[in-house]
């Protein structure tokens, strides 16, 4: 088995029993029965069985349990943590950044337009697009029996 764990308390369970040509509906049953014993009053549970003739006198059953009550062990999200710098510096101001690389306050840019130089691909972008042709309205062909889905070709 790959986990030891009870079932007990699960909300939705997928089981399947396997065993040889002998499987009777009684050990089906009985299997079901200790189950849903142990799973939540309420849980949805979804079972099938299948013969192996490999498994002669041998019964196997595969349980897939979900949504137990005790699943804050394995929290889906996490909680966000807050980082905090440790050392916290003081940004200078934007004339403080003028006059300490050493120019002078006198020099001022008339306006951001002057930082960005102008693309010529916007200027291709900008122009309209030439006219659509029309498409050809009559791609089908009424006489092609295959151009008719079957469901109504079979109602004719």
């Amino acid at each position: 088995p790959l986990l030891e764990i009870s079932i007990q308390g699960a909300k939705g369970i997928l089981f399947n029993i396997s065993g040889g040509k002998d499987l009777t509906m009684k050990d089906v049953n009985d299997a079901a029965e200790i189950i849903s014993k142990t799973a939540d009053g309420d849980a949805n549970i979804i079972f099938g069985t299948s013969i192996d003739e490999a498994l002669n006198d041998q019964i196997k059953i595969t349980v897939i349990a979900t949504g137990f009550e005790g699943s804050d062990r394995f929290p889906r999200f996490s909680t966000p943590t807050i980082v905090r710098p440790q050392n916290l510096q003081e940004i200078p101001s934007r004339s403080n950044i003028g006059s300490a690389q050493g120019v002078n306050d006198d020099t001022t840019l008339q306006s951001d337009d002057d930082l960005v130089e102008p693309r010529q691909d916007i200027e291709k972008m900008s122009q309209p697009l030439p006219p659509q042709q029309e498409m050809e309205t009559d791609l089908i062909d009424d006489d092609d029996p295959f151009e008719i889905p079957a469901f109504l070709r079979q109602k004719k």
